[in-house]
């Protein structure tokens, strides 16, 4: 019994003497790794020691078939020796795979032509070899994230906000009456940019494509919700919208909405309204409406519509509704023909919204509130 368990742990100590050796050496990281000579005496004395192919390949290193490959050979042939190295040697080595990190890292935006040209000088490699040299590492192309722009004051604006209310209870979050405007177009032609960046740096800030409202309007609406309560959604009349319109979209829509829940749900608190800082929402006579009916008005910071959970159901709507009418755009007759069909299919899309639907989205309000501390103001995956 004894000499068993001396000779479990002599082999335990082999198996953790190879596994760091494989796996903290910078051979490990080499693409196109290979059986050498004395791999294949490793590999004999493992077999021997009584060890499968799958727990040799993973304390080595290599795929369960190659460690069968390799003791098939040996068993035909205990002398055999490595297979001999084929093509033509790679012209690249590890520190040119450095150098090309660093150079992505340093300029995101360029192209694969451009670095190709770069090397040239150096080792002559093609933009096709450099793509697939990077792929290896995890370096890809991937489009870049469209995000508002940000200030400095923009981030600080943000996380104190989210520092705010970061205690937030999920009974506190269901009070709040969430508003914003979108626009519904026949077709999105934005163009998208194309950035360096390994799959755990979406919101890098080089990876990050800023953006900025468009005037490209075709129909504007306006909507709100609460907790699970959908609420109205407006028309904009010619597709856009003004201080004096908002004012009385407030007055007409926004009040008695309220005012029909506030009375109907047995609420320990009052609903709270949030709209962002566009022009029309601080205008003067905007403002007035609600002091004047006592709302308790959301302080909200620029430029973070990622913290809006109406943003998302925009983006559903949308959806569903390109979804659900993918011949639109080639919808005739003038313009304002076109809107009203565009109108007609957003408010049977926008009846068929859940309650579900809109629970989903302010659920992750505390979500939300975490993710902008952990970025320091900047963006989330929101």
């Amino acid at each position: 019994m004894a000499k068993n368990i001396r000779h479990f742990s002599c082999l335990n100590t082999i198996i953790k003497s190879i596994h760091t050796h494989y796996f903290t050496s910078s051979s490990y990281n080499m693409p196109y790794k290979r059986l050498s000579q004395q791999d294949l005496f490793t590999i004999s004395g493992m077999s021997k020691a009584g060890m499968n192919p799958t727990a040799i390949g993973r304390a080595m290193g290599f795929a369960r078939t190659t460690v069968a490959s390799a003791l098939k050979r040996l068993e035909a042939d205990p002398q055999s020796t490595p297979h001999p190295v084929r093509g033509r040697p790679r012209k690249w080595t590890l520190r040119d795979v450095r150098v090309l990190k660093r150079l992505v890292r340093q300029n995101r935006r360029t192209s694969w032509r451009q670095m190709a040209l770069f090397h040239a000088r150096r080792i002559g490699l093609s933009a096709r070899t450099l793509r697939r040299i990077l792929a290896k590492f995890d370096y890809k192309k991937h489009l870049a994230v469209r995000k508002p722009a940000l200030t400095a004051k923009h981030v600080r604006a943000r996380l104190q906000f989210a520092r705010a209310h970061r205690d937030w209870t999920p009974e506190d979050w269901a009070r709040v009456v969430w508003s914003d405007e979108t626009a519904v177009t026949q077709s999105d032609s934005q163009v998208r940019r194309w950035v360096f960046r390994l799959p755990t740096e979406k919101l890098h800030k080089d990876c990050v494509q800023g953006t900025r409202k468009g005037p490209s309007i075709k129909v504007m609406a306006w909507g709100c919700f609460y907790g699970r309560t959908k609420g109205p959604l407006v028309r904009m009349e010619g597709g856009r919208i003004t201080g004096r319109m908002y004012a009385d979209l407030l007055s007409t829509v926004l009040l008695p909405f309220m005012e029909e829940h506030s009375d109907a749900l047995p609420l320990a608190k009052p609903l709270i309204f949030m709209h962002d800082n566009a022009p029309v929402h601080t205008a003067r006579v905007a403002k007035a409406v609600l002091a004047d009916d006592g709302v308790e008005v959301m302080e909200w910071p620029a430029q973070s519509p990622d913290l809006n959970p109406i943003e998302n159901i925009w983006h559903t709507l949308k959806y569903r509704f390109h979804q659900r009418n993918p011949d639109i755009m080639l919808e005739k007759g003038g313009v304002a023909v076109v809107q009203d069909k565009i109108w007609a299919a957003l408010g049977e899309v926008w009846a068929g919204f859940t309650e579900e639907d809109f629970e989903k989205v302010w659920k992750s309000m505390p979500g939300r509130m975490e993710a902008v501390i952990k970025a320091k103001g900047l963006w989330t995956k929101y």
